[in-house]
């Protein structure tokens, strides 16, 4: 049967500052991934309030999902990624 090791919070900066840019970008993202359920189920249900879309937007189906909100993040760290890569 496998052991689990604690480690404490100081541990893992360390560990963190040792990774480089890229390693420290897809760290955030999966401990970001992680804790959004989390974090969600936390989160008083309260209603969501209407917002009404005037003048240019008006006609434009605005809905935007979790699942929506999660493939942007991953476009943003990849596009993150690449940049760090560049440099």
């Amino acid at each position: 049967m496998e052991q689990h090791k604690t480690y404490t919070l100081e541990t893992v900066l360390e560990l963190a500052k040792q990774l480089s840019a890229v390693e420290k970008l897809k760290l955030v993202e999966h401990v970001l991934i992680d804790l959004e359920p989390i974090v969600e189920a936390q989160s008083p249900k309260s209603p969501k309030r209407v917002v009404q879309l005037g003048g240019l937007w008006k006609d434009v189906p605005f809905e935007i999902s979790h699942e929506d909100i999660r493939q942007i993040r991953r476009e943003l760290s990849e596009a993150l990624k690449r940049r760090v890569e560049r440099l």
